[in-house]
């Protein structure tokens, strides 16, 4: 997505209206760096919120604060579940990820955020496809807007409410089934599964946790580079492959030569100046084969 989620939707609870609900999820995420936060705090403007008091930043779940004397939560629903927040079954779910929201110990309703796909994420879907590549959406967000997600971009294999230790875990287990796996992250919530994945990529907008536990960053957060990335590194191998080749084809035929294996029966032999040429354009040879990969 293009990581700049905007708020879609506000469904207050009984009890609550639609200022009181941004309110308490304003208070909370006033504390926050996370995108969604953003996107909360831009829908509530200058708008009546005080900053809550003893943030902590629940990891894979929300966050939870103080306000008052009464605790805020917001965050997804198995913060609310383990909180024992009760959810008015009847109330409509908003499309899109979800923020729940509780104050005092009382649902106060949901926050649906929406985040629009960038314009090449299909073609970069596709182009891995091609590749033999299987893509996975391993996401925390709920079941029903990671699948809307995968459908519009064509990905089958979907991992929906996933905590950090889940990301993980899921990765882990792909592993032990012989694949290799790339991880693309950006949040704190990714870190333990870009340090596990065989490569771990991470966005270059994303956070400080994510960028120092990936092997590889795609600046200013551009997609479009995963799949170039990916190609480069072919290319890369075969270069080296061909490097490795000419840097051993001259010193086997060379060797020989200079130790005069082949004077006895054929007299051939290798002076040392020619030795010494024959060692440059080894070394020429290869650097240039290298420089290849400059122009793509």
């Amino acid at each position: 997505t293009k990581g700049v989620p905007e708020v879609s939707a506000l469904i207050p609870a009984a009890e609550f209206d639609e200022k009181s609900l941004l309110s308490i999820a304003a208070s909370l995420e006033s504390s926050s760096r996370h995108p969604l936060a953003a996107a909360v705090l831009a829908k509530a403007g200058d708008g009546d919120f005080i900053p809550a008091e003893k943030v902590e930043n629940l990891p894979g779940l929300g966050l939870r604060g103080e306000l008052d004397g009464k605790v805020l939560l917001a965050g997804n629903l198995k913060l609310m579940e383990q909180e024992n927040i009760f959810i008015p079954p009847d109330l409509a779910v908003p499309s899109g990820t979800l923020i729940a929201v509780a104050s005092g110990g009382i649902f106060a309703g949901y926050i649906g955020v929406s985040d629009p796909i960038r314009e090449n994420s299909r073609e970069e879907v596709a182009n891995f496809m091609a590749a033999g590549v299987i893509p996975v959406l391993l996401t925390g967000d709920n079941s029903e807007s990671a699948k809307q997600v995968a459908d519009e971009l064509g990905i089958t294999e979907v991992i929906s409410n996933a905590l950090p230790a889940d990301k993980y875990a899921a990765i882990k287990r792909y592993q032990e089934n012989g694949a290799l796996v790339a991880m693309v992250g950006d949040g704190v919530n990714d870190a333990a599964a870009l340090t596990i994945a065989d490569v771990g990529i991470a966005m270059g907008n994303g956070s400080d946790a994510a960028l120092e536990s990936a092997h590889l960053t795609l600046l200013h957060g551009d997609i479009s580079k995963l799949y170039e990335a990916y190609q480069l590194s072919h290319k890369i191998q075969n270069n080296i492959r061909q490097n490795l080749f000419f840097a051993f084809i001259y010193n086997i035929l060379a060797i020989p030569l200079a130790a005069g294996v082949f004077y006895p029966l054929l007299g051939w032999m290798l002076s040392p100046e020619i030795g010494s040429i024959a060692m440059s354009l080894s070394s020429v040879s290869v650097v240039s084969n290298a420089l290849r990969l400059r122009r793509g």
